[in-house]
């Protein structure tokens, strides 16, 4: 049997280094920041099974802003036009409405079906979902176990924002994935009116489209061949160590500046008590405030930024009845799925599966 390849996992994200003339002085009172460098997710949860690329900006005061130049050109709206303000509100109030119909030509489409309803109904009437919570899937990777059986398939399909569902029967994997974009931009209509023309330059065509894209990938738990986990957690806490100068120098400078005014302003009426008050004290003061700035110091403690890292990846090898060919599948876990929530689901895959169990002999791949 040829030898499959041991697993590869990215590196974890190195840290940016902030310059140090950049990094603002916190005292060591205060809590320090933490940052998340984890990778960040690619979209964001619209529910339980469906993502979105960003979140629903029709009800905002600029709809356009994920379409940079849309953005550009709705900011521009109001600029060198009589009636600007009713402009952008009728604007506001199209691309709005185009919203509307698209989501009726939508349900025209799909019937009022949603990813969740049309899930419901590949469950087969024995099954119903486990106990362990839904896996949430930042990517999901399928490829061939063997060199040799990548001809005529792409290596490393992938698909982001998987949700994964462990039943009686099945491993089945979801991606819903459902995306609002708006565009505006300048257009130009014919029939113009003598009466009523075309103001050159401010005509705007607004448009609501929606994608709504569903993958369903349903795996016999027979299929299953195997499993690992691979987490990794960092995390990172520093503080500055400062070594000041210390504030004695500047109180000697400032009495020995007093000790001049007073001798030079006349309030000491014996002339030796001026000179000695007035001159030579203050001088030797200064000498004392030099010294004192080159040889006194204290230690203060100022806290930096600290920063947690964590990856999060689970393999399983499968045999998959379309290719009819063994391969796995790299799943990469969202950031916010809690750790012993991957670990329960995995244990159900194992527990469900019956070659992982010990049910079934285990399944040996050619």
């Amino acid at each position: 049997m040829p030898e499959i390849p041991p697993p590869t996992y990215p590196p974890i994200p190195q840290s940016p280094k902030i310059p140090s003339e950049t990094q603002p002085l916190l005292p060591s009172s205060l809590p320090p920041p933490v940052i998340n460098r984890s990778l960040s997710n690619p979209y964001v949860a619209s529910s339980s099974l469906t993502t979105s690329v960003a979140p629903d900006s029709i009800n905002t005061n600029n709809p356009f802003s994920s379409d940079i130049p849309s953005s550009i050109v709705f900011q521009r709206i109001e600029a060198n036009v009589p009636n600007g303000p009713e402009l952008r509100t009728s604007a506001l109030n199209s691309i709005r409405r185009q919203k509307r119909i698209s989501e009726q030509l939508m349900t025209t489409q799909k019937g009022s079906q949603t990813s969740e309803s049309l899930i419901s109904q590949m469950y087969f009437d024995d099954e119903s979902p486990t106990s362990c919570p839904i896996l949430q899937c930042q990517s999901v990777i399928f490829s061939p176990s063997h060199a040799g059986h990548m001809q005529g398939m792409n290596e490393g399909v992938q698909h982001l924002g998987v949700r994964a569902i462990i039943t009686s029967r099945r491993l089945i994997f979801v991606d819903s994935t459902k995306n609002n974009q708006y565009t505006i931009r300048k257009t130009r209509l014919t029939g113009d009116s003598i009466i009523t023309p075309f103001r050159k330059g401010e005509t705007y065509e607004t448009m609501s489209r929606i994608t709504d894209d569903l993958w369903f990938k349903p795996l016999p738990l027979p299929t299953i061949t195997g499993v690992e986990i691979y987490t990794s957690h960092r995390s990172e806490a520093s503080q500055h160590v400062a070594n000041r100068v210390a504030p004695h120098w500047l109180i000697s400078l400032l009495i020995a500046m007093i000790g001049y005014l007073m001798g030079g302003s006349g309030v000491y009426e014996d002339q030796t008590v001026s000179i000695w008050l007035g001159f030579v004290a203050p001088t030797i003061l200064i000498v004392l405030s030099v010294y004192f700035y080159i040889a006194k110091a204290q230690v203060k403690f100022y806290n930096s930024v600290n920063s947690v890292t964590k990856s999060r990846d689970v393999r399983i090898g499968i045999y998959d009845p379309i290719h009819n060919m063994p391969m796995y599948i790299s799943i990469k876990i969202e950031d916010s799925q809690p750790l012993h929530a991957i670990f329960q689901w995995c244990k159900e895959l194992q527990n469900f599966s019956p070659r992982l169990c010990g049910t079934d002999d285990p399944l040996i791949l050619l």
